[in-house]
């Protein structure tokens, strides 16, 4: 008997659900895509985006969002095929007035 072939698993590392960050500074993104055996999946191609807008592309990247609620996005491709999605959501706080001081 041959067991069926398991799907990739695609882990969004950074940022975790729930994390605040600053309007404006760059955070970290980061994520992997690895066989059924944990070994990362060098053909794979990892994008980014912050909403619908995509910023990224690969494994890490740093980008910065304006303030809000803002749902962090890992698509995970192998070739063509869509293989995976994850998401999280973040609280991107910062100031509306100009000239506040921490």
């Amino acid at each position: 008997m041959t067991l069926p072939e398991e799907p990739p698993l695609l882990t969004l590392i950074s940022p975790t659900e729930g994390m605040t960050v600053r309007a404006g500074t760059p955070f970290l993104l980061q994520g992997s895509l690895t066989d059924s055996a944990g070994e990362p999946l060098a053909d794979a191609q990892l994008t980014w985006s912050l909403g619908d807008v995509p910023v990224g592309r690969g494994w890490t990247c740093w980008t910065a969002s304006e303030p809000g609620i803002t749902l962090v996005q890992l698509f995970a491709y192998l070739g063509d095929e869509l293989v995976a999605r994850k998401y999280v959501r973040i609280t991107v706080e910062g100031h509306d007035r100009v000239g506040d001081c921490d």
